[in-house]
């Protein structure tokens, strides 16, 4: 998307609003993505972010993220974004044994701390495999993040090297030339993205003493039963 409204937070309200409700979560309905002198998340820094998917530690992740540019930044912070379900087809082709792991081996996400509104303490825990499938057997959706994974894994300490293993050749893959795409966010233009496929992240970037310009994105989530019930709504009366 792009030439959308600068104004910090209210561009993809008026964009989520528009269309349907947003997706509340730990970071608010609307959150701000920037170097932070006290940072509670690792985006909130100008470090590297590998590719990952966002809320992995909610029953229910949010179907759809909407990234907003408010300010590029001239010293980094290049958006990255793969396509997770290309690298599981993959997988499943070239290396069952590793799907088949990634597939049936639910891991733990978890991530505490306090709630930005209310300030109140909140510990998110949830159990998932990286690849889950549908009752027919097919990509349903992709978890992964490892700065949200925990310690815990459903299987006995003799699996471990296998699952590390199958982990570290999925991420491998997400960074493969064919399966990575790379660009900067403009001012003014935003990335939507299926939060439960397609990885994202950042190359690091830095606020150089004095700088009046940070690199500055505003977030927002939403539900994909939010989208196809505007969806539904849209084509009844369309009829």
């Amino acid at each position: 998307m792009h030439n959308i409204i600068h104004s910090i937070g209210a561009a993809c309200r008026h964009r989520a609003y528009k269309l349907l409700k947003s997706f509340g979560s730990n970071f608010s309905n609307d959150f701000v993505v920037k170097s932070n002198p006290e940072p509670t998340n690792l985006a909130f820094t100008g470090y590297r972010l590998h590719l990952h998917t966002d809320l992995t530690y909610y029953q229910q992740e949010p179907g759809i993220q909407i990234l907003h540019c408010i300010q590029k930044s001239e010293y980094g912070g290049i958006s990255e974004f793969a396509d997770g379900f290309k690298v599981a087809y993959d997988l499943q082709k070239e290396d069952p044994e590793t799907f088949d792991t990634l597939s049936t081996v639910a891991l733990s996400f978890v991530n505490h701390g306090l709630h930005k509104s209310s300030k109140a303490d909140y510990v998110l825990c949830d159990w998932k495999p990286i690849i889950r499938l549908n009752q027919e057997g097919e990509i349903q959706k992709i978890a992964f993040n490892n700065t949200t994974r925990g310690a815990w894994m459903s299987v006995g300490p003799d699996k471990i090297k296998t699952i590390y293993r199958a982990i570290k050749i999925f991420n491998s893959a997400l960074t493969k030339k064919e399966n990575l795409i790379s660009f900067a966010l403009q001012q003014g233009e935003a990335a939507c993205l299926n939060n439960t496929r397609v990885l994202h992240g950042r190359s690091a970037f830095t606020v150089p003493p004095g700088c009046q310009t940070p690199r500055h994105l505003q977030g927002m989530y939403i539900d994909w039963d939010e989208i196809y019930s505007r969806m539904r709504g849209i084509t009844a009366k369309l009829k």
